[in-house]
């Protein structure tokens, strides 16, 4: 879940203070600003909290951003900026416990790759892409590849027009 600490400074959640939980300074500053808490309570999957007192601005490349967290099971986006993100290749590659994931929040005017984005998410049913500005995207090759189980798939603002590589799409 990425999203904002509390006016206190905390996060709960299920009465948990996710703060007192083992965590990364995932800032790009390493100054501590953006921190990632792994909730790992349930034995089969674990939940990670990206929290930060300020908006959350994503790269320009956000490739692998979550690939290979292969247990994790839900993501949220509540606190994540995307505007100037130009790659999101591999961004959830692998991430085979994952059934739904909601990205209508995400502004993808700037992106050119969305390679494998997500890739063997087999697990994955549902999908919101239902925001996804894809004028700019030139590569889109094996995009939803071996996600085997998606049936709900949103994608009412897709553009082609400028894709130079789509083999494997939907492979």
């Amino acid at each position: 879940i990425f999203d904002k600490y509390d006016d206190n400074g905390d996060y709960i959640v299920n009465g948990v203070d996710m703060t007192t939980k083992a965590s990364v300074d995932v800032s790009e500053a390493k100054n501590g600003s953006i921190r990632a808490y792994f909730d790992e309570s349930n034995p089969d999957s674990y939940d990670i909290y990206v929290l930060s007192k300020f908006e959350i601005v994503a790269n320009k490349d956000c490739s692998y951003l979550l690939a290979y967290y292969d247990g994790l099971r839900k993501v949220e986006f509540k606190n994540f900026n995307t505007e100037n993100t130009t790659n999101m290749r591999w961004m959830f590659r692998e991430c085979f416990e994952l059934a739904t994931l909601d990205l209508s929040s995400f502004e993808t005017t700037k992106v050119t790759t969305m390679r494998n984005m997500f890739y063997r998410c087999s697990s994955l049913i549902s999908l919101d892409l239902s925001n996804f500005a894809t004028t700019n995207v030139t590569d889109m090759t094996g995009m939803f590849a071996y996600c085997k189980k998606l049936g709900d798939l949103q994608l009412p603002n897709f553009d082609v027009t400028n894709v130079e590589e789509m083999n494997f799409m939907f492979y």
